[in-house]
């Protein structure tokens, strides 16, 4: 088909629509990047790419895009014209046929991100419009001045609003403004088979886990968090979650204290969202000494490599972190034995792993102990002035506080409610509890975690991981190792009266840790979806999810760009599938 057929207002129109789809699939593959803060150049080049796999499937199969593009034919320069001076230019994207066919400039694009200088702003502006100017190219000395582009496109990265504004120009004028939410490709929703009402979540949440199950308006998350958020990425999932969560009656379920699985959860509160109930890994009194010594140390790791002290300072501060994470509704203390249900709308979950009968006991109380000596035992010393003797003191004070909160939970049907956490704070002593950004920087620098203790830290914690069930149907696994695995699936066949482990029930399986291999586990079921959460390079290979693939196994995952993650998806045609859209997912189940 010759576009030349075609008048201009068509064209724009037809260019457009091209631009749309290009920049959608562009968007789904490598909106992980541009949150992430990549060049403009390496933005360009994702739409170039784009742009390549639709235009041989099009009526402009005949086009090149090309990135900063600034020949013209033969060895002149391209240029615009402004103010009656000629500029030497090179467009950031350009679609056009390199000077083959007629009309040879279809597309000019520009980007900027919005914190860019304003004057820089109004020039790419300016030279827009001197771009899509009528009046055909001109060739002045070395330069070809060029005119004639059928539309213009200035592509603004808005970080603070977590959003794109695009602008379109056409023959010297704005024509039209548009603006995309991020929203739109950072979320997959699938809607539960079993009753239409329920809808499950799952963020982006870069290396790290974060799901919504909702029942009409109300809700449980399950986990908030990531080991390697920064700016501006981190703001726009809080923002994100936020706002899906808004309007709910929200409960929250930790599944263990891993900081991919709980490092936003503050970040939430300070938004806004309050939780009627909070639901956290409670056994019996002899393991309390490893909940909180694990939790301290995984929120040091975390702070000593995302320079997040305000997470582990709040959780130091048991007055600070009441007053923020608990205004509202109750603690509880779950397990697969005593309190075993989480109540949310008409929804119940049923807890299947940990159980207080078959904790590792003494490998629990040796590596308290052994963390204990750690960040205690050395500094005894220290004077209370000491920025590290504060610290010192305050994980006393916080030890004792959470103590007496823990003894309350255990065999406590009802959990704590508000008024009793804050009544436990009556007993504490803050008169040396001066913690700053700085004391918890000299502390850090004082201690030193071998790579032995974090692994038998990680391992057990992971061992300990929350799972559970809902109406047979949905199964959410944490990090749960295979020895748990098959305690919990144990625990669910034994409930329902059946003679062996059955997988085969579920229709979604959130599968345990990210799809590792240390932690593959074989559900033999071939009809459930797999919910994998994000993969990254990791040590020095892949974290895949094609051990659930197989050719006939369907799994769903958000793996940043991992390109030998999934091979047999097909939603939505794409080999691989890096983010999903909400529709992708109606139309695939």
């Amino acid at each position: 088909m010759i576009i030349n057929h075609f008048d201009k207002n068509q064209l724009k129109n037809m260019l457009i629509d091209l631009f749309w789809h290009a920049n959608k699939e562009m968007l789904q593959k490598n909106v992980e990047c541009i949150i992430n803060g990549v060049s403009e150049r390496s933005i360009c080049a994702f739409l170039k790419s784009s742009f390549d796999s639709i235009l041989p499937n099009s009526i402009f199969n005949n086009y090149y895009a090309d990135v900063e593009y600034n020949r013209g034919s033969g060895k002149t320069l391209k240029a615009y014209e402004s103010c009656n001076r000629v500029f030497k230019m090179t467009c950031d994207f350009i679609l056009h046929s390199r000077g083959e066919l007629q009309p040879d400039n279809l597309i000019c694009l520009e980007m900027k991100k919005k914190s860019s200088n304003q004057y820089l702003m109004d020039k790419d502006r300016e030279r827009l419009r001197s771009l899509t100017m009528p009046g055909g190219c001109e060739i002045i000395g070395r330069n070809l001045v060029v005119r004639d582009y059928c539309l213009g496109i200035f592509y603004i990265i808005d970080y603070k609003h977590s959003q794109l504004e695009l602008e379109f120009y056409f023959e010297g004028n704005l024509s039209r403004r548009e603006i995309i939410s991020f929203d739109e490709v950072m979320s997959h929703e699938i809607y539960l088979s079993f009753l239409p009402r329920r809808s499950i979540t799952f963020f982006n949440m870069n290396f790290g886990d974060s799901f919504l199950i909702k029942d009409s308006n109300n809700s449980l998350l399950v986990d908030c968090g990531s080991i390697n958020q920064r700016k501006p990425r981190k703001d726009y999932m809080v923002d994100l979650i936020y706002n899906e969560m808004k309007s709910n009656n929200n409960n929250l379920l930790i599944t263990h204290y891993h900081s991919d699985h709980t490092s936003s959860i503050l970040a939430l509160h300070t938004k806004g969202i309050q939780f009627n109930n909070i639901y956290i890994r409670c056994l019996d009194i002899n393991c309390f000494d490893f909940d909180f010594y694990s939790s301290l140390i995984d929120l040091l790791i975390y702070a000593i490599k995302s320079r997040d002290y305000n997470t582990l300072l709040k959780w130091l501060d048991p007055k600070g972190l009441i007053n923020l994470l608990f205004k509202t509704g109750r603690v509880h203390g779950v397990n697969c034995v005593t309190n075993n249900k989480i109540y949310f709308g008409s929804t119940t979950a049923n807890i299947l792993w940990p159980s207080p009968k078959d904790i590792k006991s003494k490998e629990m109380d040796e590596i308290a102990d052994e963390i204990k000596l750690l960040l205690l035992g050395e500094n005894e010393g220290i004077a209370e002035d000491d920025s590290v003797g504060r610290i010192n003191h305050q994980i006393k004070v916080a030890y004792k506080y959470y103590k007496s909160i823990y003894e309350r939970l255990v065999n406590n049907e009802n959990g704590v409610s508000q008024e009793e956490l804050i009544s436990g704070l009556n007993n504490l002593d803050y008169e040396n509890a001066k913690l700053s950004k700085e004391s918890i920087q000299s502390f850090l620098k004082s201690i030193k975690i071998s790579s032995r203790l974090r692994k038998r830290l990680s391992d057990l914690e992971n061992h300990l991981s929350i799972v559970f069930e809902i109406d047979s149907q949905l199964l959410m696994c944490g990090d749960a190792d295979k020895v748990a695995m098959d305690a919990a699936l144990f625990n669910y066949s034994t409930m329902h009266c059946y003679s062996d482990i059955r997988t085969d029930k579920f229709d979604i399986i959130k599968v345990p840790h990210h799809g590792t291999a240390n932690y593959y586990y074989n559900f033999k079921n071939d009809k459930a979806i797999y919910l994998i959460p994000n993969s990254k390079l990791f040590k020095t290979s892949w974290i895949i999810d094609k051990r659930y693939v197989d050719g006939k196994f369907k799994c769903v995952s958000l793996n940043n760009g991992c390109k030998s993650a999934c091979p047999s998806c097909k939603i939505c045609g794409y080999k691989y599938l890096y983010i999903g859209t909400l529709d992708c997912f109606k139309k695939y189940f």
